[in-house]
């Protein structure tokens, strides 16, 4: 694998330099304003209740129910990740099959861009070739989402690996869009847990997908030295 990287740039440090400015406004943000707490405290109420009924309440009496269905699957990714994908069932119950999934995966791309940005931002320093335009380097994030069951997780060592945007995303994307069918097929507003079968899958595949991603980033990295 290519590791080698180039010096940092002027720009890379202005973006570290953002990206610590933004965390450290976050955090100051959240100590200073009580109404930022109380904000951020409705919304892990909403989601600790562990009730699909409980969100799609807070959608239906949104003013706008496809963007609150945007944020609360964007929070849920960005803030508490491990917690089973409820808002899946309650946005596609509010506001059908298509545009509930759709929203509901844009929140989860959202809430993991958050993240790989920050991560990116922080890194620095330039994408080896093996990781710039090949596709195959969305099997990376694919397989860890898959593995961990965590887009945010996945987005995190994606932008630490300096994998580019849009195969995060894409790997992102794929795979709330495989956990959200097997969701409207195997969960219902009392259950929200999937078959064991169907978590021990997306373990294996997940575990396959990075296998298969070191595998193409040795061929392509080989192919690559004898050009």
């Amino acid at each position: 694998m290519d590791t080698k990287l180039n010096p940092p740039s002027i720009s890379g440090a202005v973006r570290r330099y953002i990206a610590c400015a933004f965390l450290l406004a976050a955090i100051g943000a959240y100590a200073t304003f009580p109404t930022m707490r109380r904000m951020i405290a409705g919304e892990m109420m909403l989601f600790s209740q562990r009730s699909v009924q409980v969100l799609e309440g807070a959608i239906r009496s949104a003013k706008a129910p496809a963007l609150r269905s945007i944020f609360l699957a964007a929070f849920q990714t960005a803030v508490i990740p491990w917690m089973p994908p409820r808002i899946f069932l309650a946005a596609t119950a509010c506001l059908g099959y298509a545009w509930g999934g759709f929203c509901s995966i844009f929140g989860n791309a959202v809430g993991a861009s958050l993240w790989y940005a920050i991560v990116r931002a922080l890194r620095g320093g330039t994408q080896p070739v093996s990781l710039q335009n090949a596709s195959g380097n969305l099997l990376f994030p694919l397989g860890l989402a898959c593995l961990s069951g965590m887009s945010a997780l996945s987005a995190i060592a994606a932008g630490a690996l300096l994998i580019r945007y849009k195969h995060t995303v894409g790997g992102v994307c794929a795979f709330e869009f495989v956990r959200l069918l097997l969701y409207l097929k195997y969960c219902s507003s009392f259950s929200a847990l999937l078959p064991m079968a169907w978590q021990v899958a997306l373990w294996i595949s997940g575990g396959m997908l990075i296998l298969a991603w070191l595998l193409f980033q040795a061929w392509y990295y080989k192919k690559k030295r004898q050009e």
